[in-house]
């Protein structure tokens, strides 16, 4: 398995991303499984225990990415200088997924709701951007939209492993609401309300259309349907995210990406 190839360890066979990229045209699979694993490298990053370290390994991939002579040290770095060299909505995609996950590293606090879902849109709608870019398809506010609500899901999805990392996601001012703080959420039978209070916030801001609006038969349109059904059964287990990871089963995905 070469990880600049489809599949590769961020797309394995039963995985959502594996049945979104494996419909999709062949000409397209290889550079979708290379952002794929860079998003998965990224948010590898979090786990370190030396914040000082992860940026360090961020820089050096944004290093290979944006190497002018195209030289990049690393078989997936010359594959995504590729895609960065492509266009300006690439560029520009790959510049803020830099700039958001350094802020995430540093542990920067998000004050408010609004900032929450600045974060989920640049880096999430960045990663869009990128998807459609591969796709030959325009990048544009539906695009986005999708891009931001699949970054919500998956850190739902993701909770408790993100909190173990020490990333906090919930905003100051739930907290505030809730009367708990980060170190709390752990323990607390008050997080899943504290989750829902976020979740509902986050829905109700979306204009939900983008849904319809993006086609269900390119990647993108398959990975928004499957986190939006993730996000259904997530609610349906009262947001038990702290100590599970809650999926969708393979047959399940498989069916919903035909």
């Amino acid at each position: 398995m070469r990880e600049h190839e489809f599949p590769n360890q961020a797309t394995p066979a039963g995985s959502s991303i594996y049945y979104c990229i494996r419909f999709s045209p062949k000409k397209y699979r290889d550079q979708l499984a290379s952002i794929f694993l860079y998003k998965q490298t990224l948010r590898g990053l979090y786990s370190l225990t030396d914040p000082g370290v992860a940026r360090i390994k961020l820089q050096w991939w944004h290093e290979q990415i944006n190497e002018k002579k195209g030289c990049s040290e690393h078989p997936l770095g010359r594959q995504l200088a590729d895609i960065y060299k492509s266009s300006e909505s690439a560029h520009q995609a790959f510049d803020l997924i830099n700039i958001k996950t350094d802020q995430v590293l540093h542990r920067q606090p998000l004050n408010t709701i609004n900032e929450y879902q600045k974060l989920c849109s640049d880096l999430g709608g960045s990663f869009a951007d990128l998807i459609q870019v591969v796709l030959d398809q325009p990048a544009n506010d539906q695009s986005k939209l999708a891009g931001t609500w699949i970054e919500h899901v998956e850190n739902m999805q993701l909770f408790g492993k993100l909190l173990r990392e020490n990333i906090h996601l919930i905003p100051i001012d739930v907290l505030k609401s809730s009367g708990l703080s980060n170190d709390q959420l752990l323990g607390s039978d008050k997080t899943a309300d504290v989750l829902k209070t976020l979740h509902n916030s986050i829905k109700e801001g979306l204009d939900q259309s983008f849904s319809d609006a993006i086609s269900k038969k390119n990647c993108l349109g398959k990975l928004t349907k499957l986190r939006s059904k993730l996000m259904d059964l997530i609610e349906q287990e009262d947001m038990a995210v702290i100590n599970q990871r809650i999926s969708l089963t393979p047959i399940r995905k498989l069916w919903l990406a035909l």
